[in-house]
């Protein structure tokens, strides 16, 4: 008895999901490769700079690190999401957040504020360097 149409489209989603997830945790190890081995980026303090010190300490402890946050601005990009999609990407996939050493998911103003702090010459630079191993790797995987 043969397989139904509704049952090849789903077959064949969880094909392509799968294919999907396999690139997409490709170019991760790549990016985070590439990330770790980077030097921090021009213009990110230990605390942003808002204004006058304050008397009773230096604020909140910084949860969202710019190694992990360089990578997720790089996997917002070759993604295509906004800034409320990739935190919920990140939400979704918490193997994910092990590999960035977060303990939870960002939220949509973490990515944002991240994203204002690291300069665009900077991310471009590395978004280079992790498209064009991202590209040999894949090529490989094609060729084996």
């Amino acid at each position: 008895m043969g397989a139904s149409g509704w049952e090849l489209v789903l077959t064949n989603r969880q094909v392509y999901e799968r294919a999907s997830s396999d690139e997409e945790n490709l170019f991760i190890g790549i990016a985070i490769d590439i990330v770790w081995k980077a030097k921090k980026p021009p213009g990110w303090t230990r605390r942003e700079n808002r204004g006058r010190p304050k008397k009773r300490g230096r604020g909140r402890p910084e949860e969202f690190h710019w190694r992990a946050a360089a990578v997720v601005l790089i996997l917002m990009n070759y993604l295509g999401l906004e800034y409320r999609d990739t935190a919920s990407h990140l939400n979704a996939r918490p193997e994910l957040l092990s590999h960035l050493d977060l303990k939870r998911a960002p939220k949509k103003s973490n990515v944002h504020r991240a994203h204002q702090r690291i300069s665009e010459s900077w991310l471009r630079e590395l978004n280079d360097k992790v498209t064009s191993q991202f590209k040999k790797g894949v090529d490989r995987q094609r060729n084996t």
